[in-house]
């Protein structure tokens, strides 16, 4: 039977890695899957998980400042919880989820009830509840009142008074709540805390659900208190909606193949009928029974045979195993003989393994109605479908250029000739209408093409087809896809600066006068800076332009017990000389970012450029978190009598870029110099995606991780400010909604831009991060932008977008420092540009 179960547990604190050790062995033995902790003792967004991966889904609700409170609701890995919706409150002490398990809606809530007006408090709490449930609904805590004096507490008496815990009983009554431990043992007295101030029992955990449970309810038990002042408090429920499928027997085929197990089996039979038929039973019954008793002898029989086939393979191996060692020793042909032998016999046995998968797998193709024959036909038809599709696509987008490409000969290195003047042909109306109306799509369809660095110049006969078929192409998509001008485009142009005409743009002969290096072809100019071969070694040289001075070797390894990551300074070498004397006085500062108030510092090493540390600390993180932790070592120079000279800093963004941290790793890592430490302002993830024929552009925010704290209580009030900008000129702004107190907020929110595609090369996009603060002026915790002007992660972001048009790009982003208060995105007024507008 398919069971649930729950426990309800008042923990006394989490935040050592051996009391989560302990509980998470306790909930090893219990069973538990769904854990209701109170009073966890977790701080604003310090949570640890439970060691090992049995539960790796959990929910918390923690008070900002102070480390008293706390409840938390852990989900083991069996359960197939789909969250819809969460709620928690600012002191840490409530915490409710709604949502569905295996498709049936139920909602979880967790109290941890003051010891002071408990009554009213839950009974704020409960309406809160009323509004926010649905489904089967799950109460537990730590209530810290007994519902039933005479029998939740050893002396009989309650301090609270009766028409209190009156009202109490009638709100549970109206939510349609019961005690499920009282109502499996309606008279019996267990407690599960014992007051030493008082001298007395009580029971002040409970586990409450929905009436309609009362029927699935199996067992309800009040265990021990082992690592806690409170005992934790199980429930066995049914599930609400069995997952797996229970098991039924079919018959084993291969068990018929041996014409001695037969003989068995029909002696079996024959046997039972003669015994059975001479005590008067009717023949139905004894038909009927007859079933239950030859599935007994099959599943003894296989049973039989499984073990003695296992057994023959296992001896067969041990027996090969010393074939092999004699054969090594003594390479005779006897050894070698007897050794092929043992391997063929083995292979037989384990052939008939394979026979009965087999004879499975065709019982279930012809129960299925599918024969062998038609799987083929049906796999042959499919790869004929796709071949043909295959060729369409190549012809439908290769034979164009084809068809409009004129051969040319080249011989022994001599350039193609020139081909004979055409005769004179008048142009129509209709080429110069072509003319005029494809300028612009020209410019689009240049922008979409990716030049390879590598290929060579481009020979001015396929620029010529080139031309042509681009043309027609633009015109046929002018004439689908932009047949009128819609408002919200109109609207756009009149936020453009008057400077800028775009429709006026020529990309003709005729236009401004060419730059120096500029190559004029029939397609427009050319600009050869753009299409220089990137240098293979480019980002190796612009890691050469940061400044090193010196190595730091360091060692990394990680506790798995313990949950600690162990860091090991060994030494470094050849450091700059910041005193008079041509030495230094190095020490170093470690960090695990993003947490910066956690910090390690060695011991100062006198008048050396080549100091040897060897000195080791521990973080205590959990394993799932340090893919998202970085270290960081800052090197200084002690002075005594003045500010410490900072030598250089090393960030290591990937903690498993080495190893896996199983054992101790040795890096090496150049030590960039640096005069102040670098302020590590978090990260935002946002997806980009652009419909060309409807001219929308949506960024979708979807999560910050690692943000600065802006606050005193050392978490953040964030929300995202995205403006359009164009030319240095803010033209929309939207945001989204303000997520209180954390440092890891999730929007999943669309934020949706109205941009023609003639205007793509524009514009751009700011992101800001801010702090939301209800006296004063909201702060900036970062910006970073993306558009064509971008730099970086910003430009490939925003081409990749345009080169994968109606397709979500997503990438994480750094944050960085506003550059100033000019361009700040609080202000009014547009942003100031760097410089004019150029004027067609």
């Amino acid at each position: 039977m398919d069971s649930l179960r729950l426990t309800s547990f008042n923990v006394r604190g989490l935040n050592t890695p051996s009391k989560r050790h302990n509980l998470a062995l306790l909930l090893k033995r219990y069973d538990t899957k769904i854990l209701f902790a109170q009073e966890t003792h977790y701080k604003g967004q310090k949570h640890f998980d439970l060691p090992g991966k049995q539960y790796p889904r959990a929910f918390h609700s923690a008070h900002p400042s102070s480390a008293s409170k706390g409840v938390s609701i852990f989900l083991h890995k069996t359960i197939n919880f789909v969250e819809e919706a969460l709620y928690r409150d600012d002191e840490g002490r409530v915490l409710f989820i709604r949502g569905s398990l295996n498709k049936v809606k139920i909602t979880l809530a967790n109290f941890y009830v003051p010891n002071v007006e408990q009554v009213p408090w839950l009974l704020k709490q409960l309406e809160v509840l009323r509004h926010f449930s649905t489904g089967r609904v799950f109460v537990a805590g730590d209530l810290n009142v007994t519902l039933n004096p005479l029998l939740d507490a050893s002396s009989g008496r309650s301090h609270i008074s009766h028409p209190k815990l009156r009202r109490l009983g009638r709100a549970l009554q109206d939510l349609g709540l019961v005690d499920a431990w009282r109502s499996l043992h309606p008279s019996t007295k267990d407690y599960s805390f014992f007051s030493s101030v008082h001298s007395t029992f009580q029971r002040l955990d409970y586990l409450l659900v929905s009436s309609d449970l009362l029927t699935s309810l199996i067992s309800a038990d009040i265990d021990s208190a082992t690592i806690s002042d409170h005992a934790p408090v199980h429930l066995n429920i049914r599930s609400l909606h069995p997952s797996h499928r229970e098991w039924r027997w079919s018959l084993n085929a291969s068990l018929l193949d041996s014409a001695e197990e037969r003989d068995h089996l029909s002696k079996a039979l024959e046997e039972y009928f003669h015994l059975n038929s001479a005590d008067g039973l009717g023949a139905p019954i004894v038909w009927e029974a007859h079933k239950a008793y030859i599935r007994g002898l099959f599943i003894a029989l296989g049973t039989r045979i499984k073990k003695r086939t296992q057994k023959e393979i296992d001896e067969k191996l041990k027996h090969i195993a010393k074939l092999e060692l004699t054969a090594k020793l003594s390479q005779t042909k006897q050894n070698l003989n007897s050794l092929a032998s043992q391997r063929a016999e083995l292979k037989l046995l384990l052939a008939a393994r394979f026979n009965k998968k087999q004879l499975q797998f065709k019982h279930k193709i012809y129960a299925q109605d599918i024969s062998v024959s038609l799987l083929a036909v049906v796999v042959s038809f499919c790869g004929l479908a796709l071949l043909v599709v295959s060729l369409f696509v190549f012809w439908k987008l290769c034979w164009p250029c084809w068809r409009s490409k004129p051969v040319t000969s080249v011989t022994n290195g001599v350039p193609p000739c020139v081909p004979s003047a055409p005769p004179e042909v008048t142009e129509t109306n209709e080429k110069k209408e072509i003319k005029q109306n494809g300028k612009h799509s020209v410019k689009m369809q240049e922008a979409a093409m990716k030049i390879s660095h590598t290929s060579p110049d481009i020979p001015a006969e396929v620029q010529n087809a080139l031309k042509e078929h681009l043309m027609k192409h633009a015109r046929m998509q002018r004439q689908i896809t932009e047949p009128t001008s819609s408002s919200r485009h109109n609207s756009f142009r009149r936020h453009l600066p008057r400077q800028m005409q775009v429709s006026s743009v020529d990309f003709g002969m005729g236009g401004e006068p060419l730059q120096r290096g500029e190559t004029t072809t029939s397609i427009g100019r050319i600009k050869p800076e753009l299409y220089k071969q990137k240098s293979v070694d480019s980002e190796d040289n612009r890691k050469e332009d940061v400044k090193t001075c010196g190595k730091l070797n360091f060692g990394l390894q990680y506790d798995y017990e313990n949950e600690l990551l162990i860091v090991k300074i060994l030494k470094a070498l050849e450091l700059p000389a910041k005193d008079l004397c041509g030495t230094s006085d190095p020490y170093v500062k470690i960090y695990l970012l993003p947490d910066r108030k956690k910090k390690y510092q060695t011991r100062v090493h006198r008048k050396t450029l080549n100091p040897m540390f060897d000195e080791t600390f521990q973080f205590p993180v959990a394993y799932d978190e340090l893919s998202n932790r970085k270290l960081h070592f800052s090197v200084y120079d002690f002075d005594r009598f003045s500010r410490h000279d900072m030598i250089g800093e090393v960030i290591l963004d990937n903690l498993f870029e080495v190893s896996d941290l199983s054992r101790e790793a040795t890096v090496w890592k150049d030590i960039h110099c640096a005069t102040t430490e670098s302020v590590d302002l978090g990260e935002i993830m946002y997806s980009l995606c652009y419909l060309p024929t409807a001219g929308r552009m949506t960024l979708t925010v979807i999560k910050c991780r690692n943000l600065k704290a802006m606050d005193i209580t050392g978490s953040s009030d964030p929300y995202v400010k995205v403006s359009l900008m164009c030319d240095g000129r803010r033209l929309k702004k939207r945001k989204t909604t303000t997520k209180k107190n954390t440092l890891n907020p999730v929007y999943n929110e669309a934020i949706i831009f109205d941009i023609p595609p003639e205007n793509m090369d524009q514009v751009s996009l700011s992101i800001a991060v801010m702090d939301y603060d209800r006296v004063g002026h909201n702060e900036v915790i970062g910006v970073c932008r993306t558009g064509v002007d971008a730099e970086g992660l910003g430009r490939d972001h925003w081409n990749e977008m345009l080169a994968y048009p109606r397709k979500p790009i997503t990438h994480w982003h750094a944050l960085v420092e506003m550059p100033g208060r000019a361009t700040s995105f609080d202000s009014q007024g547009s942003c100031s540009s760097p410089k004019p507008p150029l004027t067609p």
